[in-house]
């Protein structure tokens, strides 16, 4: 089995790399600091991960879970 570099990332098979993939509902750090991923419940036991752009000037800062001026 492949294991990926983050333990945040499995494989996926169709795309042949490594993918976020969300465990809990939440927003979650992103390679690129200007994005991050927003995970939430689209029904009572379904989670989507979501990608989302910080406004211009603004990166994602983990600890706070928003996008904060650098």
């Amino acid at each position: 089995m492949f294991k990926c570099p983050r333990e945040t990332d499995v494989f996926d098979l169709d795309l042949k790399r490594c993918e976020f993939e969300c465990r809990e509902a939440g927003r979650f750090a992103h390679p690129n600091v200007r994005m991050y991923y927003e995970c939430a419940f689209v029904s009572t036991s379904k989670l989507q991960k979501f990608e989302q752009t910080c406004p211009p000037l603004l990166e994602f800062n983990a600890k706070d879970q928003k996008c904060l001026k650098k």
